[in-house]
């Protein structure tokens, strides 16, 4: 899903435009991507920066290949 483009998803994505991807993980079933979100929503921002750090030092912009 491309969060500029849509029109639907939630407001607080869509009045922070443009979003950049820094970082991602693929599950196999969306409720392993929902525990492991709920998991990252209780790190602290310099816990959540040394794991993207570590796959992405750079900070470039990323695409999620599917």
């Amino acid at each position: 899903m491309n969060h500029n483009n849509s029109k639907s998803g939630a407001h607080y994505t869509k009045i922070r435009r443009p979003v950049y991807l820094k970082y991602y993980e693929n599950f196999t079933t969306s409720t392993e991507a929902k525990r492991r979100e709920f998991e990252l929503k209780k790190y602290s921002r310099e816990d959540k920066i040394i794991i993207i750090k570590k796959v992405n030092p750079k900070w470039k912009n990323l695409t999620i290949e599917q």
